[in-house]
């Protein structure tokens, strides 16, 4: 009997998740993307280079190789390009193309989540200075953030303080959207959190929080620690959005990841996407859970995800850290202390010795998982995990 073919729309580290899924669940795995070096190239059935941000080039592989699935990448582009092609060839597991950019651009998004009632930081499209500087004003001159409305990993983010600021953030934030807008919004002060669900039948039916860890790069996730973060309250309430999102939506079956801050007790949607997570996010899940939440996501490509999956009573506590520095030059090694050493579960280094960093604020050298003894040894040690992994760069 013929392998069932899925092509997932990206080939670099994040995908390494997807593909071992993929090839566990007996399928033909084909991944794409730019980067003929990407690391699960060397792991997958076959690679077909495309720009997965180009709907046109996935959908010539897809007809070409005759896929009975398409899995979105690690990346919001990937996403949207997968749910347009999708609906073109007639594919299971993704939402219509409009809804999958409701979700996935941040004015979309924001403008339905107010629609319905569900809490996001107050906001406004910008596409000048004056309008800018009068949202700020309107927010008490309080610090306000400015984001491009379609890129994720803290590209073009920043934080405004003052008036001064507006111009240059504005200017940077359009030339770093690929659409040329952005939205400018409250900024919340609170704790970071991710909360990952799967959804069945438009109920939430797996549930994994964790907190986010940020090092030099504020706007960057670093690292994360789970299964823990969010009080039960916030849980119900994330579930209550999440099931809100799925009836409003209509919603196939499958993931739905968010990013949230919570202040005083309230949580405050910031992103939410429906693609895999990146830096082997799937992979703190399973090893936190014993849950097989990379086979989850595959088979939601295929609209044949569990019903069930419960709780995860022995769950235990990890970090996922990913490991960068604070200096450009050139890598030497990774000097890992004794908390980590010890309690190191699983790690990808793709760094090489001499290797070049020229932008250490998104440079990643490789990802380490932690495992904690504790709850409160979690708490303790799970942020400081960069004060105990120290990549050594060589300054020019």
């Amino acid at each position: 009997m013929k392998k069932k073919t899925i092509l997932i729309a990206g080939g670099g580290h994040s995908e390494i998740p997807l593909v071992k899924a993929g090839k566990r669940l007996g399928y033909r795995v084909i991944v794409s993307g730019n980067d003929r070096n990407g690391l699960a190239i060397e792991i997958a059935d076959d690679y077909k280079p495309a720009d997965y941000s180009i709907p046109a080039q996935i959908k010539q592989i897809a007809i070409d190789e005759k896929v009975d699935a398409l899995c979105a990448g690690c990346n919001d582009f990937s996403a949207i390009s997968s749910s347009i092609v999708a609906s073109d060839l007639g594919l299971p597991g993704f939402d219509a193309p409009s809804t999958t950019l409701t979700l996935h651009h941040k004015d979309k998004f924001r403008e339905f989540a107010r629609s319905v009632g569900i809490r996001v930081p107050e906001s406004r499209v910008v596409n000048s200075t004056n309008t800018a500087l009068d949202f700020f004003i309107k927010n008490g001159e309080q610090p306000i953030i400015l984001k491009p409305v379609d890129m994720t990993g803290g590209k073009g983010i920043s934080v405004i303080k003052n008036r001064d600021d507006i111009s240059g953030a504005l200017n940077t934030a359009i030339q770093t959207s690929r659409s040329g807008r952005v939205i400018l919004e409250q900024y919340i002060n609170g704790t970071n959190h991710g909360v990952t669900c799967i959804v069945k039948n438009k109920k939430v039916v797996f549930c994994f929080s964790d907190v986010e860890h940020y090092g030099v790069n504020r706007f960057l996730v670093g690292g994360a620690t789970g299964p823990y973060g969010v009080s039960d309250e916030v849980e119900q309430s994330i579930r209550h959005d999440a099931a809100l999102m799925c009836n409003s939506l209509n919603l196939v079956d499958g993931l739905l990841h968010f990013q949230i801050k919570v202040h005083k007790g309230t949580a405050y949607i910031i992103e939410v996407c429906r693609r895999p997570p990146g830096d082997l996010y799937p992979e703190l899940v399973r090893l936190s859970t014993g849950i097989d939440y990379p086979s989850e996501l595959v088979n939601a490509c295929l609209q044949t995800c569990s019903s069930n999956l419960g709780d995860y009573a022995d769950a235990r506590f990890v970090t996922r850290h990913c490991i960068m520095g604070t200096s450009n030059g050139h890598f030497q090694n990774i000097e890992i202390g004794k908390y980590a050493k010890s309690r190191l579960i699983e790690s990808l280094i793709w760094s090489k010795r001499n290797d070049a960093v020229s932008s250490f604020l998104t440079h990643k050298f490789g990802i380490l998982f932690i495992e904690h003894d504790s709850l409160a040894d979690a708490r303790h040690h799970g942020s400081l995990i960069s004060e105990y992994v120290k990549p050594r760069i060589k300054n020019d």
